[in-house]
């Protein structure tokens, strides 16, 4: 089932430039906004999607693409969808577009299109096939680059009987209503499904049509440094408050159990940091371990 009415394609977002961009790895994984040991595991699982070269799990950086599909998994997995599943929904939206099935939808559209001479000259001199060979241009990719390009909603609907992915744009409603095709895709949605927007995921990385390449972590300096500290005191850690003031993290409260067998482990601890907060527990008179709270200013 195709996952996109390719006849609704507008050739405008085949942008070589855009999608090179789109492509190239820029965040890496410990500075996204999704749990880095949920992705080493979803990556164990086989799960994920990298657009650039490289064997399974030497991948570092993620590219836009591959963020975008890490947190439609992310989604996915809340609403407890299988691994199976979530593999045929990747091939759906990641195996590359049959070209003559491409060439065919952009030509018609082409056609059926206003062009001036000069623009109708310039379009002659280019080898369209051949740049759509090079390209290997999948359905995701045709996805974000509408919304960016036409700022059009973006919409996913998963099924799961049978297993199918069908990714649709405010814009593709819209035509798809002037051809009087919309009421056969509407009986899809009489079956249940999960409709995911991918407006709050692109948002992350695109401001005013164009990507913010400006940007290289999804987290902010705050949320990066919160997360630096913790990954630190992970095995550790009781509690974690986090104080905000006027809207920014101020502190970070950090309450861990620590075991003490000598009055040096004491020391190291008093000593461990500026402002810290420790209650000892002892028994038959002796320490055997501390509750820890530190402050960190960020």
């Amino acid at each position: 089932m195709q996952a996109l009415k390719l006849e609704n394609l507008n050739f405008q977002v085949l942008n070589g430039k855009l999608l090179n961009e789109l492509r190239t790895p820029v965040f890496m994984k410990t500075k996204v906004d999704v749990v880095y040991s949920d992705i080493n595991n979803w990556d164990l699982e086989g799960i994920l999607y990298y657009s650039s070269n490289g064997d399974k799990g030497k991948h570092n950086k993620l590219s836009y693409v591959d963020y975008t599909w890490l947190k439609i998994v992310e989604e996915l997995k809340h609403y407890n969808f299988s691994i199976s599943e979530l593999k045929t929904y990747r091939d759906e939206l990641f195996i590359p577009i049959d070209i003559d099935i491409l060439f065919r939808a952009i030509k018609d559209q082409m056609n059926s299109m206003s062009l001036s001479e000069y623009q109708r000259e310039e379009l002659l001199q280019v080898d369209l096939y051949e740049i759509l060979k090079d390209i290997k241009i999948t359905t995701m990719d045709l996805l974000i680059s509408e919304s960016i390009v036409f700022g059009s909603r973006v919409n996913l609907f998963f099924y799961k009987n049978p297993v199918w992915v069908c990714g649709v744009s405010h814009r593709s409603l819209e035509e798809m209503q002037k051809t009087g095709d919309l009421q056969s895709f509407e009986k899809y949605n009489e079956q249940t499904h999960l409709n995911l927007s991918l407006d709050p995921i692109l948002s992350k990385f695109v401001a005013d049509g164009v990507i913010d390449k400006s940007k290289q972590m999804i987290l902010s300096d705050d949320e990066y440094q919160m997360l630096t500290e913790i990954r630190k005191r992970l095995k550790n850690i009781k509690s974690v408050t986090i104080n905000y003031q006027e809207g920014r993290i101020e502190r970070l409260d950090i309450e861990s159990m620590k075991a003490v067998k000598a009055e040096s482990s004491l020391m190291a601890v008093i000593k461990s940091a500026e402002y810290s907060k420790i209650e000892m527990i002892t028994q038959k008179g002796n320490i055997v371990c501390l509750k820890h709270t530190e402050k960190l200013k960020l």
